[in-house]
């Protein structure tokens, strides 16, 4: 498998502290990054040794250079114009290369369930939120016609409704800081996550898991 991988080209786009980055690397793929974060981009470079760039993806370097994957893991969400990013994936997209996003789902179960105090929406830096739906007319409506589109299990999942019951059970907690303490919380959320994993996995299948995954590729009306 790994063999079948050297050589390919990966894009992460608002790449935090790199960990896709590395297990890419490490699987034999050209593996490249940006992040307007100075400090994680500084992490990047000198702790895992990464090609990471401190920049906005508008401003990454090198335009003629393409990928066979870009992959826009929990940014999307951050970008002021999320249809102009799509178009700026395609720019840097392979012709038989593949666009990979994940977002928060504003229709997942935690989202419904908690409304105002559903987790996402206290995270700084949010400007939108998608449904499966959106996500995939505003890819199609900038080139990327979508493979695929679910809302698979994740650690988000656990999180958003962690989070959130937590938001109900101890709301000090939230606008202060205080508390059920640490120790204690922990405690809960491990048996909760345990509790809440069959049903939790029943929810992603039906549509509703906490964050969306999208597997796209350049429509063919996109010369």
């Amino acid at each position: 498998m790994e063999s079948e991988c050297k050589g390919r080209r990966l894009l992460d786009v608002g790449c935090g502290d790199g960990r896709l980055l590395d297990l890419a690397r490490r699987r034999g793929w050209a593996a490249a990054g940006c992040d307007a974060d100075q400090a994680l981009a500084d992490f990047c470079r000198t702790e895992r040794g990464l090609n990471v760039e401190t920049c906005d993806f508008s401003d990454l370097p090198d335009p003629e250079r393409v990928f066979d994957v870009v992959a826009l893991r929990y940014c999307l969400e951050h970008m002021k114009d999320p249809a102009d990013t799509l178009r700026r994936c395609l720019a840097r997209l392979a012709p038989e290369g593949r666009v990979f996003v994940r977002t928060p789902n504003r229709e997942g179960f935690a989202a419904r369930l908690f409304g105002r105090r559903w987790f996402q929406l206290r995270i700084p830096g949010h400007l939108h939120f998608f449904s499966p739906d959106d996500l995939r007319r505003l890819a199609a409506e900038n080139g990327i016609e979508a493979l695929s589109v679910s809302t698979p299990l994740t650690l988000l999942d656990f999180a958003d409704s962690g989070a959130g019951l937590f938001s109900f059970l101890d709301p000090d907690s939230v606008r202060s800081g205080r508390g059920i303490t640490g120790g204690l919380r922990r405690v809960l959320l491990g048996a909760l996550s345990i509790a809440a994993c069959a049903p939790l996995y029943l929810i992603s299948l039906a549509g509703r898991g906490a964050s969306i995954r999208l597997i796209g590729r350049k429509s063919e009306v996109v010369e």
